[in-house]
């Protein structure tokens, strides 16, 4: 692309890298299930937690204050992920891709209580992150939006809904359209 040329603006670095070689009923079910809600996995079981809940206490006594089960879940997460790298899949314009990153993103309240504004925060690991790492991170980006910070979702929300509903209804309308197709804008 020469200097005088613009580069395209709904050209965004895709996320992840298409997959093409999975197998033909697998790239269907995509096709078939079109929603999120389409398709579920339920799994019920019980776990002893007693040298859990010690291996948390200890990492609280050791300065990590406010570590939890969370942590440790999205540890296992980040652990398992790094390890199984298939898991790290997503499904965009009903076409199967591998993420490029392991991210998690999450809705917290800016302050715990009733009445605290939802936001959402957005982390990136490393495949080599521990559970102490994970516990930063994810305070590091709770405690940014705790402090006031707006991100980027709350400043989109407060934009779009600057807009009267019924042309709020086609500008959503053609985000989903371009998010289907791989075109929205990575800003938003």
């Amino acid at each position: 692309m020469g200097n005088n040329e613009m580069k395209p603006v709904f050209n965004p670095k895709k996320p992840g890298r298409r997959i093409k070689s999975i197998s033909p009923y697998t790239a269907l079910t995509a096709l078939v299930m079109k929603e999120r809600s389409d398709a579920h996995n339920y799994f019920q079981d019980s776990i002893e937690i007693t040298e859990i809940e010690k291996y948390l206490r200890q990492k609280r006594n050791e300065g990590l204050k406010g570590i939890g089960f969370l942590h440790l879940f999205i540890a296992a997460y980040v652990r398992t992920v790094s390890q199984k790298p298939q898991l790290n899949r997503y499904i965009q314009g009903q076409m199967q891709f591998a993420a490029r990153e392991i991210i998690v993103i999450m809705t917290v309240k800016k302050e715990m209580s009733e009445y605290g504004q939802d936001t959402s925060i957005k982390v990136h690991f490393d495949p080599r992150d521990t559970l102490t790492d994970v516990f930063n991170k994810m305070n590091d980006a709770i405690n940014e939006v705790k402090a006031g910070n707006d991100n980027s979702t709350d400043n989109m929300a407060g934009l779009l809904m600057k807009i009267p509903i019924g042309i709020l209804r086609l500008v959503v309308d053609i985000l989903r359209w371009l998010d289907f197709h791989g075109w929205l804008p990575k800003a938003i």
